[in-house]
């Protein structure tokens, strides 16, 4: 009995590895999922899991574009769809990995978006900190260009890829529990990413096409932006995060270009340095402390100031910092107005306004909203003697 007992403790463990190791390949990682609206109302999902064969690829999702499974089901609403991706996949569905979630413009903009983005939310399993953007054109479309560029696992790729496009300025940090909470905030307005297929990549899809199908919709504010970037690089990376949507009430109500966005992200004080177009400059600029918010609501209409220091990455350079100063200001200015138009504070005026009240019926009294759209911005940012 003995000589019996190491070799069943051995079984044992045996059995225990096996039986973790199936658990892993008996799930089917989510980790891109689009989601549009169909002619007919259905709610289209389309997905990206990786899948698990042999030596081809991993089960983390390595191997290059053969080792990941594109998908497609529709649905009355997200549930409906859900369990139907669940039933054609071939494991048993996991939205614990999922990276990025992508809807089409047209749906964010649909009455449908609240209750979506609320369903999305309380997901089983799904991590709050998964991306969301919206797309312009076909969620599906965009999802399916979503590929391992640099020989990484394509939840790696997507991370580092965001991480760089914020940290340059051009799209905000996009999770999901950001957009739900502010959603049902009364201090603050969601504002997420904003995505499109470059020209470059659209046309390749169908090279002879002439009928500009595949060129950028014009329906959008980036367009000629990101018309202008194409013909300074190119790059086999399909997809550009770039820009910015805006929410109210739970649904997308406009957007922001790139330079815009650079000046809401230093206006949330998400930028540790950032790039700045001035003449036929790039410049580095890097925050010196807080951006600082405040709100005069005695005045009438209030006034939003904005305060703060900046500085120069590189002192040598030939920069009219008096005119820098200038243009910075009224680039940020000019985000405020366009926000305020679409009646959007995704920047936290609303909870600096707040503190002029004791207490929440108060605050509701006031009726922020309708002020705020009036308010006038008084925005003074300044360079550093240094950075002259």
């Amino acid at each position: 009995m003995r000589k019996l007992l190491p070799l069943l403790l051995a079984a044992c463990m045996l059995l225990g590895g096996c039986n973790n190791h199936a658990q892993v390949e008996n799930q089917a990682f989510v980790l891109v999922m689009g989601l549009d609206r169909t002619e007919d109302g259905q709610l289209a999902m389309s997905a990206q899991i990786p899948r698990i064969a042999g030596n081809a690829t991993s089960a983390d999702g390595s191997g290059g574009s053969s080792g990941y499974a594109q998908m497609r089901v529709t649905g009355a609403n997200y549930e409906e769809a859900l369990e139907r991706l669940d039933w054609i996949a071939p494991r048993d569905l996991n939205p614990a990995q999922l990276k990025l979630v992508v809807l089409s413009r047209e749906l964010a903009e649909s009455p449908d978006c609240p209750a979506l983005i609320d369903h999305l939310a309380r997901t089983e399993r799904l991590f709050t900190a998964t991306r969301v953007v919206v797309c312009e054109g076909s969620a599906e479309e965009f999802v399916s260009k979503i590929q391992p560029t640099v020989g990484t696992r394509l939840s790696t790729d997507i991370s580092a890829l965001f991480e760089h496009c914020i940290g340059r300025g051009f799209t905000p940090r996009s999770r999901l529990a950001d957009l739900y909470y502010l959603m049902n905030s009364v201090y603050c307005d969601p504002m997420i990413g904003y995505a499109v297929l470059g020209p470059k990549a659209k046309s390749a899809d169908d090279p002879d096409d002439d009928s500009g199908a595949g060129e950028a919709q014009e329906a959008s504010a980036l367009s000629g932006e990101l018309m202008d970037l194409s013909d300074e690089y190119e790059s086999d990376i399909p997809m550009r995060f770039i820009g910015a949507a805006l929410f109210r009430d739970g649904r997308m109500c406009g957007v922001l270009d790139g330079q815009q966005t650079v000046c809401a992200n230093l206006l949330q004080n998400e930028l540790d340095s950032f790039y700045y177009g001035f003449g036929d400059t790039s410049v580095e600029i890097i925050p010196e402390g807080f951006i600082h918010l405040r709100v005069d609501t005695d005045a009438e209409p209030p006034v939003l100031r904005v305060r703060g220091k900046l500085s120069l990455a590189a002192e040598e350079l030939e920069i009219d910092v008096a005119a820098l100063t200038r243009r910075l200001n009224e680039d940020m200015e000019a985000t405020i107005r366009a926000a305020q138009r679409l009646g959007v504070d995704p920047f936290g005026f609303a909870e600096a306004a707040a503190r002029h009240f004791a207490t929440i019926d108060d605050w509701v009294r006031y009726g922020w909203r309708e002020r705020y759209v009036e308010a006038t911005p008084d925005v003074r940012i300044e360079f550093t003697a240094s950075g002259a």
